[in-house]
């Protein structure tokens, strides 16, 4: 039993986000941003992962480029929240595009 209540302790303690940053869907996402998350801090939470997983840990170099605005526009998106003025439904949410779509700010 204490087992158990140890886990479960442990469990509420760690942040949100880091529990699985993997399948967190955009609902959830959504929803924790309502509830005062900051896009900011889910971005964060995103690069962290990138990181772990391309450039330090298994090195799977899966994310050839990161736009290196991604802090700012999260921010600005916080702002914009604080504000009432999203710009839609995606606003602050971290986005992957694979790179074999052409983008205007990065390599492909």
């Amino acid at each position: 039993m204490r087992t158990g209540l140890l886990a479960l302790a442990l469990m509420a303690a760690a942040p949100a986000m880091a529990q699985n940053v993997v399948e967190t869907s955009i609902e959830e996402l959504q929803a924790k941003m309502a509830l005062g998350t900051t896009s900011e801090a889910i971005t964060k939470e995103y690069l962290e992962r990138i990181t772990a997983m391309d450039r330090k840990g298994p090195t799977l170099r899966s994310v050839i480029a990161v736009t290196s605005g991604a802090l700012d526009q999260a921010r600005a998106s916080d702002a914009r929240r604080k504000g009432g003025k999203l710009l839609g439904p995606l606003d602050g949410i971290p986005v992957l595009i694979k790179d074999n779509i052409e983008t205007w700010e990065l390599p492909t």
